[in-house]
């Protein structure tokens, strides 16, 4: 005779800090090896949580030559929560407030790595 197994997925596992450690050193060699010369990011010396961040301004746009400069902040539950990001470099944005913080539910609160 069959068994029906629930399995409550509503809350993520409890991560090990290791998991979050090969996760980000993950994220980190993807983002270096993208060739993306307009965005960097890398960990503030020796603590992989906080980073560093950079966004060059499009070319051929009013943005052209501007670089803005990110502060981001990984929870030690990360990929379930999302990083806390701040804009250093003044941005007129209307999804960012007049400190720099980004100021939009799905970036925040409402990130899910179910979708």
């Amino acid at each position: 005779m069959a068994t029906n197994t629930i399995i409550d997925v509503s809350q993520p596992k409890t991560i090990d800090s290791h998991s979050v450690l090969r996760r980000l050193q993950s994220e980190l060699m993807a983002l270096m090896m993208s060739g993306d010369g307009g965005i960097s990011a890398f960990p503030e010396e020796d603590n992989i949580l906080l980073w560093k961040g950079t966004i060059q301004g499009s070319k051929d746009t009013v943005f052209e030559g501007t670089e803005y400069k990110l502060s981001l902040s990984f929870p030690n539950d990360y990929p379930f929560k999302p990083p806390k990001v701040k804009f250093l470099t003044t941005c007129f944005h209307p999804n960012l407030d007049l400190h720099g913080n980004i100021c939009l539910d799905i970036l925040q609160s409402q990130t899910s790595v179910h979708h």
